[in-house]
């Protein structure tokens, strides 16, 4: 089992509070090979429904490659896989993760 298979155990689970607020794990789905990624992320909330993640090395990372068009997505939050749209945009040369999720996922913010 790897690391992130833990912390998305310990996310999908009571004590997932242990791992802080701004913590969460993305599944994406590969465009050239189907295949489906699942591995933790830092997020931060910045509308009712829409959330934004920052690739960690970006230039070391390939999975927000599948993201250049908008795609399909899934974000564990609070124990549950919450289906969206995710697409990188550009903030100052470094690639954002803009996920928009559906309306029944509103927050007051």
């Amino acid at each position: 089992m790897s690391a992130n298979d833990v912390v998305i155990a310990i996310l999908r689970g009571p004590a997932h509070w242990m791992l802080g607020s701004r913590l969460t794990a993305l599944r994406v789905t590969g465009t050239v090979t189907g295949a489906v990624h699942e591995f933790p992320v830092d997020y931060r909330r910045v509308g009712p429904t829409t959330i934004e993640v920052v690739p960690g090395a970006p230039e070391t990372k390939k999975w927000w490659r599948n993201l250049r068009v908008a795609a399909p997505v899934e974000v564990l939050l609070k124990r549950e896989w919450v289906p969206g749209v995710g697409v990188v945009v550009d903030r100052g040369g470094h690639p954002v993760v803009v996920i928009e999720l559906g309306e029944q996922h509103r927050v007051a913010t």
